[in-house]
This record gives C-alpha cells, structure tokens and sequence, in this order.
C-alpha cells in the first residue's frame, strides 16, 4: 500500500495515465482482501499478535491536520476492524513519512500498535523483538549514528 493517497488517482489530474482510474479501486480491493486473509490465518493458527507492514503513512491527516485521506480510508477501516475483531497485539509496521514514531493511531482498536521507521536522511534501523508469551510481545531498538535524526513533522 502506497502513500500519497494510497496512488488514488484524481479525476482532475491531466496526467492520469491510462489504466490508473481502474488500478486503484482493484487493488484497494486486493489490499483489504489481503488483510482479511491474513487475520484470517492467524486467528485460525491460534497467533498470540499479528505484524502487518506496508509504506504508507495512512494516519498522515490524523497527526498532521491536512492532505489527502480518501484513498485510505477502507483500509484504514479494514486493519482497525480485523485488529478489533483479532482482539490481540496487532503491529504495524510503515515507512513513508520517515521519522521514528511509535503510537496506536486507531482509537477504535486499541490493540493496534504503529511504528513508523526512520528514513530519507535518518538512516538508522529499527530492530524488533518479539515475545509472544508477554503482554506487549514487541520490543524496539534503534540503531545507527544519532547525527541526523529525522524530528517529529508533518513536512
């Protein structure tokens, strides 16, 4: 899942390339059939937490008061739900806006833990650890020269 609007196309953009206006509602539809399944799985294998990893920054609008939404809003709706319904530690993991942020962004599943990855310029990695027998299963650590650590921002 993209940022940007998760590559929604505007019908007023005289860039649109061919095929975009169809691309997008498809593979929204692929994405949130893709997290189903996924929830799916692990609630039939007995999973004590879910990880789900994707670039975008879907909570940009929430943190930051502007850009774009629609785009993710189903999927949005669609992690909130299945992270609800799984009833257990959900993470996500994401890119995109390129600063470290660890929070639970989705007020309706609280269950749902999001971690934001440094990047563009705040070039240290995260490292995640698991506990699957503790209440909060996941453990972070970052690491690398601390000389150009990415602030907080809405840029």
């Amino acid at each position: 899942m993209p940022g940007s609007d998760n590559n929604r196309p505007l019908d007023r953009d005289p860039a649109l390339p061919p095929g975009a206006a169809a691309e997008y509602p498809a593979r929204d539809a692929a994405n949130r059939a893709w997290l189903e399944a996924g929830f799916a799985a692990a609630s039939a294998a007995g999973s004590r937490a879910v990880v789900v990893a994707l670039q975008a920054d879907m909570y940009y609008r929430d943190r930051c008061g502007r850009g774009l939404f629609a785009g993710h809003f189903a999927a949005r709706a669609a992690l909130a739900g299945a992270a609800r319904a799984f009833g257990r530690p959900v993470l996500l993991l994401h890119g995109d806006s390129h600063f470290w942020l660890q929070d639970h962004p989705a007020p309706e599943a609280p269950n749902l833990m999001r971690v934001m990855v440094p990047g563009d310029g705040d070039t240290r990695a995260v490292v995640v650890t698991v506990d699957p027998a503790a209440a909060a299963p996941f453990g972070f650590a970052l690491i690398g020269a601390e000389d150009r650590v990415a602030p907080p921002g809405c840029g």
